[in-house]
């Protein structure tokens, strides 16, 4: 759990002459945190897989059957909305029985693995076809495949609504 920083407005002048001069304080403030990996990302989280009665349920699922990758980041906004407002709801879903579910924890919102690709694992295929369809290499990002062949993605919550879901209905059958 992460918890927010608190800043404070200066009240006086500092007494170091190095720091009071904004562009020497951005630039030391770069070093920092560049040096620190909050930039550049940090160790990130192995892929999640389904767990308990999820397992079970897709081990009965056909090897045929979709497998939804979902790309996110606790440095985005947009993914922890997508995983407060939307992803209950498509959990409890019809469409979710019938799909494998993988989740890839990227360490940053731009998915920059070419410079770091230890984090996607044997999972790096699936950014290289999105990068391959010209998706926007960000997170939230959602590849729907089948039997490991790309068949499409989206980026963001629109695509979500109007290309995912629907390719997923389609995909199983519901549509």
């Amino acid at each position: 759990m992460s918890v927010p920083l608190k800043v404070r407005e200066m009240t006086s002048t500092p007494s170091f002459p190095l720091l009071t001069d904004p562009t020497r304080r951005s630039a030391l403030t770069g070093l920092f945190l560049a040096g620190s990996g909050l930039l550049t990302g940090c160790a990130s989280e192995p892929p999640s897989y389904a767990a308990g009665q999820d397992a079970e349920r897709e081990a009965q699922l056909p090897s045929s059957a979709p497998t939804l990758y979902v790309v996110a980041s606790n440095a985005c906004p947009t993914c922890t909305y997508f995983e407060r407002a939307y992803f209950p709801r498509f959990k409890e879903s019809v469409e979710r029985q019938k799909v494998r579910l993988i989740v890839l924890h990227s360490p940053t919102r731009e998915l920059s693995y070419q410079l770091n690709p230890d984090w996607v694992g044997n999972h790096r295929w699936i950014l290289d076809e999105a990068y391959k369809h010209q998706l926007l290499m960000a997170t939230p990002l959602f590849v729907l495949t089948r039997e490991n062949k790309y068949l499409m993605a989206g980026y963001g919550i629109e695509d979500w609504n109007t290309d995912i879901v629907p390719a997923i209905r389609k995909e199983v059958g519901l549509a």
